[in-house]
């Protein structure tokens, strides 16, 4: 997941989205072709990679799909995935957040979802908090930050007058 989210970069038509229980965002994703000399031949492609929590299964699931996959699934509904896994068993919770500049206090926070619609942009990084059922795990509890290289820490603010700022920082 940290080398996944490591090599996400900005795509317009994919954007990167986020919830709690769940979060996708583009990338590069590895696609094999059969040739004529009946070899499997690799590239990479632009699509998204999508992680989820399996309620039901108390996993936690990564699901790639190329771009082309994604247009097919949006023009002519559910589509299947070019790799669909589970990553890890054994859950009974975890919880995504991400971070971001407030610019009304000038100090990074932490978010429950990351919403095109609210914010365009690649968060600083995001946060995992994951519980493990009994015995897995000594402390039964793992949390970790992973730091988005890409992450712009841009958040725009509309004022009335139809005045947007924008404010970069860079973390040393």
């Amino acid at each position: 997941m940290s080398r996944d989210l490591k090599n996400t970069f900005s795509f317009s038509n994919i954007a990167f989205e986020g919830t709690e229980d769940s979060f996708g965002f583009p990338t590069l994703v590895l696609v094999g072709l059969e040739s004529n000399k009946q070899e499997i031949e690799s590239h990479y492609e632009v699509g998204r990679i999508a992680y989820f929590y399996d309620q039901k299964a108390n996993s936690l699931r990564k699901e790639e799909k190329t771009y082309q996959q994604l247009f097919e699934e949006e023009e002519i509904g559910e589509g299947e995935a070019l790799v669909e896994e589970t990553v890890i068993t054994g859950l009974s919770s975890l919880k995504f957040s991400y971070c971001y500049l407030d610019n009304a206090t000038g100090r990074y926070d932490w978010k429950d979802d990351w919403k095109k619609e609210e914010q365009d942009t690649i968060p600083q990084a995001v946060k995992i908090e994951m519980s493990f059922e009994d015995d897995f795990i000594k402390e039964g509890e793992f949390n970790r930050i992973i730091f988005i290289p890409i992450g712009t820490g841009k958040q725009e603010i509309t004022f009335e007058q139809e005045i947007t700022f924008e404010q970069e920082i860079t973390l040393e």
